[in-house]
């Protein structure tokens, strides 16, 4: 028991000793540099700013008479100084001066240069800081990027903007100003003084594909089965295109207040049977509803010409021949048609628009055929253009 005792009391006096050499050593060691012809002293007071190995506001070094110091954030073959940093803001420059003891406020002489001065007696250097301009672009209301004006020599964002921010679950619009107005990312920075500038990202819930031109809408809508939405920037001419609409079509179409027009689509075959025909085949799916919003079809037109007498069951609509799962909310249509030539229809139904059964909203015309059904649901129009709204 008593040596155990012994041990301990060995291990506290071992630390408390090791505590006293710590204290005093860096004293000992300043001693030793002066003793070594480092006589004078060099302190560098950052003011607000720091240094970062340390993050304090003050540095002290030990020189030989007439010898040079290496700028902060470099070093020479004898002395390494930290790099010291204050947010926003950049060192204009370390000036000889006095720190008024009361109030902390600097009185600044003539600025020391690093390349040139040599230390010749005890000295104080003083961080004249410089406030930066900046940018800085936000993101879901945090700030993700921030670019100094005159380190960067930015005179516009342009490139240097976050290219293609992320927020899951949304699309990326754009870049905006604070009152929500596009940014133009390759304007000059304003000219007002030191402001700072902020730039924010617009984004909309739900991931789109942002529509502009025709081909845009072509390209989205070229596969069998499609279930990407997509979101009109613009109004969408599609004269001259050629349209091969997907057979299944479960995504949403926000037609954001834009027309779709000049679209002339037809079908034609020699087939007696075939199944859905229209702008897009089906609509919707069992597990997701297709979804048409705020959008205006102007002038599209739906030409089936049949080789053979049609003896299978198949649906037929502008927009649709079949709907399985459909949302539909503010769609006007304006001089829009369904016409047939050639052959005759023997079994069919002719649906321009199946909202939900046994309500269908539809438009079909004859033509040059020969309509014969056991049952047409839907609108028959003579002539063949239609109007109207859902």
């Amino acid at each position: 028991m008593k040596k155990r005792l012994l041990a301990i009391l060995l291990i506290i006096f071992s630390v408390c000793v090791c505590c006293g050499l710590a204290a005093c050593g860096q004293e000992r060691m300043d001693e030793v540099i002066k003793n070594n012809g480092y006589k004078l002293t060099v302190t560098l007071d950052a003011g607000e700013g720091k240094f970062n190995d340390t993050q304090s506001s003050t540095r002290t070094l030990f020189v030989k008479p007439d010898s040079k110091i290496p700028y902060p954030g470099y070093s020479d073959m004898l002395y390494t100084i930290p790099e010291c940093t204050l947010a926003k803001h950049k060192v204009e420059g370390w000036f000889y001066g006095e720190k008024n003891a009361e109030t902390g406020e600097i009185t600044y002489g003539r600025e020391f240069s690093f390349k040139d001065d040599k230390i010749t007696e005890d000295v104080t250097l003083y961080a004249k800081w410089q406030r930066r301009a900046v940018y800085s672009v936000i993101v879901n209301g945090e700030e993700a990027a921030t670019y100094f004006v005159d380190e960067d020599k930015l005179q516009s964002l342009g490139s240097f903007a976050l290219q293609d921010p992320k927020w899951e679950g949304h699309t990326f619009m754009g870049y905006v100003d604070e009152k929500g107005a596009a940014y133009d990312l390759n304007a000059p920075y304003p000219s007002d003084g030191r402001k700072d500038v902020f730039v924010y990202t617009r984004f909309i819930e739900g991931e789109y594909k942002l529509v502009y031109t025709a081909k845009d809408f072509i390209d989205g809508m070229s596969a069998t089965n499609v279930s990407q939405n997509f979101y009109l920037m613009n109004d969408i001419d599609l004269a001259g295109q050629t349209w091969f609409g997907p057979s299944i079509f479960s995504g949403i179409i926000q037609g954001n207040g834009y027309t779709v027009r000049n679209l002339y689509y037809g079908f034609e075959s020699d087939s007696s049977r075939i199944s859905d025909i229209g702008l897009f085949g089906q609509l919707g799916i069992a597990s997701r509803a297709a979804e048409i919003k705020n959008v205006r079809f102007e002038n599209v037109k739906l030409n089936v010409s049949l080789k053979n007498n049609l003896r299978s069951d198949c649906n037929i609509g502008l927009l649709c021949g079949t709907v399985a799962n459909l949302k539909i909310e503010n769609v006007e249509f304006a001089d829009c048609a369904v016409t047939f030539t050639e052959g005759s229809l023997e079994k069919a139904s002719y649906r321009g628009l199946s909202v939900q059964a046994p309500y269908y909203y539809g438009f079909v015309s004859a033509g040059t055929g020969n309509l014969v059904s056991d049952g047409i649901t839907g609108i028959i129009v003579h002539p063949a253009e239609w109007d109207g709204n859902i």
